[in-house]
């Protein structure tokens, strides 16, 4: 399924990525980004009438897909691709039921998904120094530290609070 998902997540990339860059090229072309849907889709349907099974991952990728601004209105784009896909997989069998109870389980995975990522939206905009949606940062300063690592130190380009971040949150 991965295979056919490439075509329909490069359709779907370009519906969602209309001012953003959101997903990695080298994980689209290496199909790492397709794989990962695929993966956390058929987790989440193998526990859906138990999602607290998957909660330490819907929360691993929801940090994620916070820190690189997903909203409600891309998960129904993803869908429709997924659903697409799985309509390819399956060949033009009869398969109604099937799409049917698929794209249920997708709609209840992605509510999951939303609902985790408002939280830590709220979150992030509550707490000290914390912004709703993007803002601008400004290279302050570059630091050679071998031979192959540079590190890129950042500051908002406005002067303002930064919030103290959590290590266990993910950065892109």
């Amino acid at each position: 399924m991965e295979q056919i998902l490439r075509p329909a997540f490069m359709s779907c990339y370009l519906k969602i990525t209309l001012n953003y860059l959101i997903f990695n090229h080298a994980n689209q072309k290496q199909g790492r980004q397709q794989t990962a849907l695929a993966n956390a889709v058929y987790a989440a349907a193998m526990h859906i009438d138990n999602l607290e099974e998957i909660l330490d991952q819907v929360k691993l990728i929801s940090h994620k897909h916070r820190s690189l601004g997903i909203t409600p209105k891309q998960y129904p784009i993803v869908g429709e691709n997924l659903i697409a896909a799985i309509k390819d997989v399956l060949c033009g069998a009869d398969s109604d039921e099937i799409i049917d109870a698929w794209t249920e389980a997708y709609q209840i995975i992605a509510n999951v998904f939303i609902q985790t990522e408002a939280d830590l939206y709220r979150k992030s905009e509550k707490q000290s120094g914390g912004w709703k949606g993007f803002r601008e940062f400004i290279v302050d300063r570059k630091v050679k530290e071998s031979g192959v690592i540079t590190s890129f130190y950042l500051k908002p380009k406005m002067e303002m609070r930064l919030p103290l971040l959590n290590p266990v949150n993910i950065l892109v």
